[in-house]
């Protein structure tokens, strides 16, 4: 059989999705102290029983010199469920399957365990949408923005794996001096376009082609990141109500899957069913 583009699952090629929502101010020690309670509640329902701080460097002044303090404000909190996987080198480390994460400037929920679209929502409302309740009408969101992050290895040799067979040729989304190339490599690009309900949406794009360590030899892995952002104006940021910002996620969803449409070849989009309306993202 010919060597070919593996996709990360059977069915799909997701490694991790994340939806973030960022605030337009910092939380106040009141603000984060109560957004903490709420996430460690919502968090231990879910079975996120690990908890980590999220480190951050606080400064003080006296007599007009600035110096980091040490012991500063609480910056937030990670609420993980970690399990074991292999890294890129090879070696077996711990990584979160399931995480959300709350500090003074955004809320994130990501997974390594995605299946199905409607499952991420369901488990990004049950999480996210408590601690929005908490804090709008105290705080304002300046943006929501879902990120994919999709992997495939090539199962053959590093340096013959044909990059044409996994992206499309002629993408306005791919540097396409990247065809010619045999070795690692990175393609980045960005966009900002309308979008109803919010001043604009940010489009990120980034391919990297590297190197990675499978038992005891090297195999050619792609990785792809579709991100899509929506930025509120300040004019939009008055009276939001947590169903309103997690809202904009299934369009940013759909979003994301006609990115992903365009940046693979329509070979691959079938084989990880991206055509189908039983598409598992």
């Amino acid at each position: 059989m010919s060597d070919y583009w593996e996709p990360r699952h059977e069915a799909h090629a997701i490694e991790i999705v994340g939806a973030a929502v960022a605030f337009g101010d910092i939380l106040s020690d009141v603000q984060i102290r109560k957004a903490l309670r709420t996430a460690d509640a919502v968090s231990k329902n879910f079975g996120l029983l690990e908890r980590n701080p999220v480190t951050g460097v606080s400064f003080k002044i006296e007599g007009g010199l600035v110096s980091p303090s040490e012991t500063g404000p609480t910056n937030g909190m990670a609420f993980r469920r970690t399990i074991m996987e292999e890294n890129h080198s090879g070696n077996t480390v711990p990584v979160a399957a399931d995480e959300l994460v709350v500090d003074r400037q955004r809320i994130v929920f990501r997974t390594r365990r995605y299946i199905r679209w409607a499952q991420f929502h369901d488990a990004m409302a049950t999480l996210l949408q408590p601690l929005l309740d908490g804090l709008l009408g105290s705080i304002s969101v300046q943006s929501v923005r879902l990120e994919y992050r999709d992997r495939f290895t090539y199962t053959g040799e590093p340096n013959a794996a044909p990059a044409e067979l996994l992206l499309r040729k002629g993408s306005p989304l791919i540097a396409q001096h990247v065809f010619a190339l045999t070795s690692p490599w990175h393609s980045h690009t960005g966009m900002f376009e309308p979008s109803p309900g919010v001043q604009r949406r940010l489009i990120q794009i980034e391919i990297a082609a590297t190197d990675v360590k499978r038992g005891n030899t090297l195999k050619r892995s792609i990785g792809i990141m579709t991100g899509a952002q929506d930025n509120f104006a300040a004019s939009e940021e008055t009276d939001q109500e947590a169903l309103q910002i997690l809202g904009r996620l299934p369009d940013l969803h759909s979003r994301s899957k006609n990115l992903l449409r365009a940046i693979i070849t329509p070979e691959v989009a079938v084989k990880i069913g991206l055509t189908s309306a039983e598409r598992p993202q």
